[in-house]
């Protein structure tokens, strides 16, 4: 295997010990009468799916940017041991371009929660689709 697909390996591992996993027995709890939330106008939604939701987009603002930040510097760390000044220039452009992708991705996440919680603040309407909205992103469900 290339070293790429043997990093990319690791990291998929990495990110699966990262993750809870529960028993297959366990999917019956989703289905149980009174584990659910209604989500907008839609009712009868199994109350681990919006947490499970919320819970993926928190690790993905969190994740991505920490991965991008230590390949970023594994790049630099490549054109400092191979003492090209050429090398050392594409490591330090290339870990720069992936600290600011990982602030992007941490503020857009970031942002788009909280135009979602301000527009929830001063909704008027519960039934409405931004509700809905709130309830995958925030984990807010009524």
């Amino acid at each position: 295997m290339t070293k790429k697909k043997i990093y990319c390996f690791f990291c998929l591992t990495f990110l699966l010990f990262l993750v809870h996993t529960e028993s297959v027995l366990a999917a019956n709890e989703w289905l149980k009468p009174g584990t659910t939330v209604s989500c907008g106008n839609i009712k009868n939604i199994p109350s681990k799916v919006p947490e499970l939701s919320s819970s993926l987009l928190s690790a993905v603002q969190v994740i991505v940017p920490i991965i991008l930040v230590i390949m970023g510097t594994i790049d630099l760390v490549k054109g400092i041991m191979s003492q090209k000044e050429d090398e050392m220039k594409k490591g330090r452009t290339a870990l720069v371009k992936r600290i600011t992708m990982g602030l992007v991705v941490f503020l857009i996440i970031a942002l788009v929660k909280l135009l979602v919680n301000v527009v929830v603040a001063n909704d008027t309407v519960r039934g409405s689709i931004v509700s809905c909205i709130d309830c995958f992103i925030n984990n807010s469900c009524n």
